[in-house]
């Protein structure tokens, strides 16, 4: 009996121990957690290592957040930076879930991770009105020991308005990529089916190439004289994208007819057929920044054979 009580005794001792280093641990997890971050998990972690997160950009739980702008985690000292790959030790989910593609740049000294959306390898922005979770995770310092991973979750600004912020800066005949201008008969003279282009002051949402051929354009609507929308009068509009130091900038709009313009209505006109080219402001355009556009914009053009 007295083996037994022994070994009871024991038992309660150990099971009173346990409950107190229990305890000791979950407060001291609780407290190691930042305002702007939050400890995912500490499963990996290993206790030797003194590199933690101790910033983010955007905050956690921040909003407003513009799309353009890239993530920014840093750490207290210097990390593993090489085989630091988006998707595993950098991954972006949006609202359903799904992985946002990006790009992993670190600063020269190694403390500071950034991360851009990209898309077929190029830089793109986020979108508006969307929730994102940013989780670090699997990274280690120099000397090979695990840093905790750390989670943060931010929302994306929502304009209701425009401030003007994006706005056209040039609106005119096609211009050569580098922005010369394509002939010498000047920026209204149209021949053939040359394109209408209109450069923006900040790259067009999400500062990608894509085209779209509709009976008529969803970003020109394209009127000749006072004959209002022409009917049955088929483009193409394309967003230009033009290669800049660090990636490319998206901030052309051209729009091409499938016929030549004195074509579309024959004016009479000893000056060609008289078009007025509309940028609507109700189409959808958006800057990078998130803001549409503030007020139509047209310019008039004229098409010769």
């Amino acid at each position: 009996m007295m083996k037994n009580n022994k070994i009871l005794n024991f038992s309660q001792s150990a099971l009173v121990g346990f409950l107190f280093l229990a305890i000791f641990f979950l407060s001291s997890c609780a407290s190691s957690g930042g305002s702007n971050v939050q400890n995912a998990s500490n499963s990996d972690y290993t206790a030797s290592n003194t590199v933690s997160v101790i910033s983010t950009t955007p905050a956690d739980l921040a909003t407003n957040i513009s799309v353009s702008n890239p993530i920014v985690v840093t750490f207290s000292s210097p990390i593993q930076t090489s085989g630091v790959q988006d998707g595993i030790n950098v991954r972006v989910t949006n609202d359903s879930g799904g992985w946002v593609p990006g790009l992993i740049t670190f600063n020269a000294t190694g403390d500071q991770l950034s991360w851009v959306p990209s898309q077929n390898s190029l830089p793109v922005s986020l979108d508006i009105s969307s929730h994102y979770r940013v989780l670090v995770q699997f990274m280690t310092d120099p000397l090979s020991h695990t840093i905790a991973p750390w989670y943060f979750d931010f929302n994306t600004v929502k304009f209701l308005n425009s401030t003007g912020k994006f706005h056209i800066i040039y609106f005119g005949k096609q211009r050569q990529d580098n922005g010369a201008p394509l002939d010498n008969s000047g920026s209204s003279i149209l021949f053939s089916n040359q394109a209408i282009e209109a450069q923006f002051s900040e790259p067009v949402y999400p500062n990608s190439s894509v085209c779209s051929t509709t009976a008529w354009s969803d970003s020109f609507q394209v009127i000749v004289g006072t004959l209002g929308n022409i009917s049955g009068t088929s483009g193409t509009s394309c967003i230009i994208c033009r290669a800049v130091f660090g990636g490319s900038v998206c901030d052309t709009l051209r729009f091409t007819p499938n016929k030549a313009w004195v074509n579309i209505a024959a004016s009479g006109s000893l000056f060609g057929a008289g078009i007025n080219a509309t940028i609507k402001k109700s189409t959808g355009l958006k800057g990078i920044s998130g803001e549409p556009m503030q007020s139509d914009q047209t310019v008039t053009l004229y098409g010769f054979p």
